[in-house]
């Protein structure tokens, strides 16, 4: 447990499965520490400790699925589904646009793409499934990379990001020498934008 927790991977979830047991224990051993000669306490029932760690228990499981069930989101698809690409950025100048279609084929609730976080140029980004409106931002560039919607199941998604502002917009793109997607940028062959769908960490599929 010290291992995976402190040392290596910091992640609590390996301790929480023996958590129980040891807050159980802890309350049982409670109860037959030796009690010095003269000293006087009031004696709790054995059941108190149990049953208090058990309430305890309980509360912080509720907490903790609450927690969960408004911050986090995963991952269920990205560009390619894999690696087979180089990194890249495309120039998009003042006043055009640049589309892309995604085929999102599982349950999401999110969109992010990768546009830059150095430029200071606003942009008009909009979300489209199968032919409707589902989610836009206007605003700099840093602002509008995740786009939010309700959990939809499936479906031809098109994200269309217009420069509105003065600068170059520097958008993070996928080049590959070969076809890694149906559908790369409208208007360029094997090139498309870099994205991730989403959907939160509550919600099942």
């Amino acid at each position: 447990m010290s291992f995976h927790i402190i040392f290596w991977e910091v992640e609590p979830r390996y301790a929480l499965p023996l958590l129980p047991l040891f807050l159980l224990w802890g309350a049982l051993g409670a109860q037959q520490v030796p009690v010095s000669a003269g000293s006087h306490h009031w004696a709790l029932p054995r059941w108190a400790l149990p049953a208090a760690t058990a309430v305890c228990l309980v509360l912080f499981g509720l907490g903790l699925s609450r927690f969960q069930s408004t911050s986090h989101l995963r991952i269920v698809s990205e560009q390619a589904n894999g690696k087979y690409y180089n990194d890249s950025r495309y120039p998009l100048r003042p006043g055009h646009s640049v589309s892309s279609r995604i085929r999102v084929t599982v349950p999401s609730s999110a969109v992010v793409l990768q546009l830059t976080k150095r430029s200071r140029t606003r942009v008009a980004v909009r979300l489209y499934r199968n032919g409707q409106l589902i989610a836009h931002k206007t605003g700099l560039a840093i602002h509008c990379e995740r786009l939010h919607y309700h959990r939809v199941a499936n479906g031809l998604f098109r994200v269309k990001v217009t420069n509105i502002g003065h600068h170059y917009l520097s958008a993070g793109v996928a080049h590959s020498a070969f076809a890694i997607n149906q559908y790369p940028i409208t208007g360029h062959k094997h090139i498309y934008l870099r994205y991730h769908v989403m959907l939160r960490k509550t919600e099942r599929y």
